[in-house]
Order: C-alpha cells, then structure tokens, then sequence
C-alpha cells in the first residue's frame, strides 16, 4: 500500500533521508489521523495515541496496522466534500509531551475528496458539499494555517483524485504562501498521487 511503502523498504521516507543526507542521523515519528465528515459527530476523527497519550510513534508497524484498521472501516458524511481543514486543525492541536517536537515537522493530507467550500466549479453531483459557506466550528484557512505555521509544520497535499482537490489546493497554496506568519515563504507541497494518463481522463 501506498502508507507501507512510505514508511518501510527502500523506498521509505527514512531511507530516502539517509541516502540523501548520508552524515545526519534521522529518527522518523509517525502520528495517524483518520477523519471522516463533519455530520459524523464523535466517530469524525479517529486518532492513534500511544500509552502516555502522546501521538507519534517510532514503530512502523504500530503505525501500519492502525492505519489498516481505519482503511477497513472506511466511509463519512453525508455529501462528497470532506472536512480537510477540520483534520489539519485536529493534528495541529496534539500537544502532550512528545507531540510536534522533531526538528523537521510534516503534516501529510492524503485524500481524493474536494474540501467543504472549494468543490469544483460545475460539480453537478447531488449531496457535493452541504458546508459550502462556513465551516460549522468556525474555521477558515486563515486561522488553520496561523497554527500550523506557529508550530512551524511544513504541509504536503497528497490527492488521488486531482481534479477533485484542486480549487483547495490552490486556495491553501496561496494561503499558506502569503500568510504574515510565513516568514520563510515556504511553500505547500502538492503530490499527485495516480499517473498523469489517469488525471488525464
């Protein structure tokens, strides 16, 4: 799966490192967030923690099977959009000891849904997005994002459906990009996650 090969074999994110920065010694925590929609109430998010509630694990396959177990039990909400910001704003506000601490901190959205308020233009699809004005909790890209660059976390938007998630990738982009926090101009980081024949049709 596409989460295995991320975390374990060689073509890891870990071995990567390695290979790439052979002088520095790298050491991978994983923490897991599998969200749903906003009318799923209590069973929205699904969280892994560890024993001392802290999120991030150093065990690969702790990790994998959590995951495994979220992937079986897939499903959410009522219309097609997703609640992206919800889950970005969910992971951010871990904050027992351990939690968000490395030297390099990631914040992976991997998703084939549009997000609640950026579907695309001309969806004719019945139930696409029943928030397509305001988030119910209040939230804005704006607000979502002064956090994450507060705890200096870099973003990664991997879709696998591109046409789906554009409009938000766009929006959150350009966002993430000009918000005054972002001292650095750093960037959010777009990954297509199917080949490009099949974005194609």
């Amino acid at each position: 799966s596409t989460i295995h090969s991320l975390l374990i074999g060689s073509n890891s994110i870990l071995t990567k490192l390695k290979v790439g920065f052979p002088e520095t010694e790298f050491n991978l925590k994983v923490g897991v967030l599998g969200y749903r929609d906003i009318d799923d109430g209590s069973e929205q998010f699904q969280e892994m923690t560890l024993d001392d509630n802290s999120h991030f694990s150093e065990n690969m396959q702790e990790v994998l099977c959590f995951v495994k177990a979220l992937t079986a039990a897939s499903s959410g909400g009522a219309d097609i959009a997703e609640d992206h910001l919800g889950a970005i704003q969910n992971c951010v506000k871990w904050d027992c000891a351990g939690d968000w601490e490395g030297t390099l901190k990631a914040l992976l959205v991997f998703t084939d849904a549009p997000a609640h308020g950026y579907t695309p233009t001309g969806a004719l699809a019945q139930n696409i997005d029943n928030y397509n004005v305001r988030h119910p909790q209040g939230l804005t890209m704006d607000s979502v994002l002064k956090e994450t660059l507060e705890k200096d976390i870099d973003l990664f938007v991997c879709s696998f459906d591109p046409a789906a998630t554009r409009n938000f990738e766009e929006k959150l982009s350009e966002t993430y990009l000009n918000h005054p926090l972002n001292l650095e101009a750093r960037e959010v980081t777009l990954v297509s996650m199917v080949p490009k024949v099949t974005q194609q049709n």
